[in-house]
């Protein structure tokens, strides 16, 4: 059996061809911009008398009566950045010192593209007091993709 098509049906079949390929490129590439970011990071914090607590903690966590603060081997491991997104997540700090703490945060070996931010910068916590403070990583379109660690300082 012998399939004949007319030469009007040739140029139709490979015009189809040709959109089928232009697609499935155009997924691949769309695929390749969207590819996620995984990191965590380490927290330390040189300050005396300043406690942190990182597992468990959300937007809404009361970090008041948060137990558990510490001082030493605090680690946070974030949720994916996908490139051209950010993401949020939330630290407990507290000032058991007598004074004033004024809020100095500085995250360190960022890949190319990955920037750290708080509107907690700055934030001054009164002795006895605590904060939940948000942090945010942000991932530009040409951020490096893969997994990462850093180091971010709280003091």
């Amino acid at each position: 059996m012998k399939i004949q098509l007319a030469q009007e049906r040739v140029k139709l079949l490979r015009v189809v061809v040709a959109l089928i390929a232009i697609s499935v490129a155009g997924i691949v590439v769309y695929a390749a911009t969207q590819l996620t970011i995984q990191n965590n990071s380490s927290v330390i914090i040189p300050v005396t008398n300043l406690f942190a607590v990182t597992a468990g903690v959300t937007g809404t966590t009361n970090c008041a009566t948060v137990s558990g603060y510490t001082d030493t081997g605090l680690a946070m491991s974030w949720v994916a950045v996908p490139q051209g997104t950010s993401v949020n997540a939330n630290i407990c700090l507290k000032n058991t010192g007598t004074g004033t703490d004024t809020l100095n945060f500085v995250a360190s070996q960022l890949p190319t593209g990955v920037d750290f931010s708080t509107s907690s910068q700055g934030a001054s916590p009164a002795s006895g007091a605590s904060v939940n403070a948000q942090l945010k990583l942000s991932a530009t379109s040409a951020a490096t993709i893969g997994q990462f660690s850093f180091t971010l300082t709280v003091s």
